[in-house]
């Protein structure tokens, strides 16, 4: 037998011998709290579906825009970020990295400091991700950092009850009175039934419910994209229109109120999803909803109470028939079994039964 050598060692076994590694068994969540960036997705597969929360600071390449997300699903961007213009463009400044280019909650007539773009902003977002029962996955942005000018609180959860169901809730509370609006940039066509806006590109489509508030009015703002090719659709039309920036309407959910505390609670139904049951609830200092989607059936109740309002009594509230003090409660039923979840709560009891009993107030889940 011939001696190996130690290029041979290295060539035989790094690089043709030892198997590939197997991207399936990456992660499927991924936090980077740094930098604040998030991302979610079903598979490591080709064309399978991905979600991206941004949430850190303001400064530079990082725009406006702690509490975005985006949504890639079959291969194609769905739920989209505006993007970005040549540094000269007036529009680098006064849109793309601005708030109405991304789809945040906005407060009508303020924004971000335009220095934040150049000096960065004093605090930043920051996105965690809460402890859940298997299945659901609760992603939670907080975003007041960066616009500690105009907010004393902004929180926005992310709730994936699947991978075709998402619930998102917003938290706000501002120094001064806004019309708070809630935007959505998407990449398709858009079409409303009723107050239910319908998107789809070529392989998608995905179904947004404004559930609350109620008697919010939604509808369609003019905003721009970037294009790196000539276009008849540029602002300016002329043969030097390259690159050029192109109109793209989005969607915005305007509170009915001018006002400095605001919730939004809005359920987005992916493909199949897009066939669910939505049915608003709503009682005393709460809001959430009822979704029937093929064997299961989930209930939201998002405890009003419970954002900073209330200091005496804790937050107590009842959500038809179930006793808790948490911030959110989700039900999960099936033929088989019903799962409970409670984010910042420390107890759940239904009737005289006590399900779940804590000191403090966490996130805990568990099965009925």
């Amino acid at each position: 037998m011939s001696a190996f050598t130690g290029t041979d060692i290295i060539y035989e076994d790094v690089l043709w011998d030892r198997p590939e590694p197997n991207v399936c068994q990456l992660p499927k969540v991924m936090i980077f709290e740094k930098s604040g960036c998030g991302s979610l997705r079903n598979s490591w597969e080709d064309n399978r579906t991905m979600f991206a929360v941004r949430c850190g600071y303001t400064w530079n390449h990082a725009h406006d825009d702690a509490g975005s997300f985006v949504l890639y699903d079959r291969g194609m961007p769905l739920l989209i970020d505006s993007g970005s213009c040549p540094y000269e463009d007036k529009l680098y400044l006064s849109y793309f990295t601005a708030r109405q280019a991304h789809s945040v909650v906005s407060a009508e007539g303020c924004d971000c400091r335009t220095e934040n773009m150049y000096y960065g902003s004093k605090f930043s977002g920051s996105l965690a991700r809460l402890d859940t029962f298997p299945g659901f996955e609760i992603l939670r942005a907080d975003s007041a950092g960066p616009f500690c000018n105009i907010y004393r609180r902004n929180f926005r959860h992310f709730v994936f009850l699947n991978d075709e169901i998402t619930v998102v809730t917003d938290d706000i509370r501002s120094f001064s009175s806004h019309k708070f609006i809630w935007q959505l940039h998407y990449n398709g066509d858009i079409h409303f039934n009723g107050n239910t806006a319908e998107i789809a590109n070529s392989v998608s489509k995905i179904s947004v419910y404004p559930v609350y508030p109620q008697d919010c009015k939604t509808e369609l703002a003019d905003g721009y994209t970037y294009r790196k090719d000539k276009s008849e659709n540029s602002r300016e039309n002329n043969d030097n229109a390259y690159p050029c920036c192109v109109q793209r309407k989005y969607l915005c959910i305007q509170y009915p109120d001018i006002t400095d505390n605001a919730h939004f609670l809005n359920i987005l139904t992916l493909n199949g999803a897009s066939e669910s049951e939505v049915q608003s609830l709503s009682g005393d200092e709460w809001c959430g909803a009822k979704i029937t989607y093929g064997s299961e059936t989930y209930e939201i109740f998002y405890n009003l109470r419970a954002d900073g309002r209330c200091m005496h009594i804790n937050s107590n509230h009842s959500f038809d028939g179930w006793q808790t003090d948490a911030y959110m409660l989700i039900i999960r039923r099936s033929a088989q079994k019903t799962e409970w979840q409670v984010v910042c709560g420390s107890y759940l009891r239904r009737g005289d039964i006590s399900i779940y009993e804590s000191y403090t107030k966490k996130d805990a889940y568990g099965e009925i």
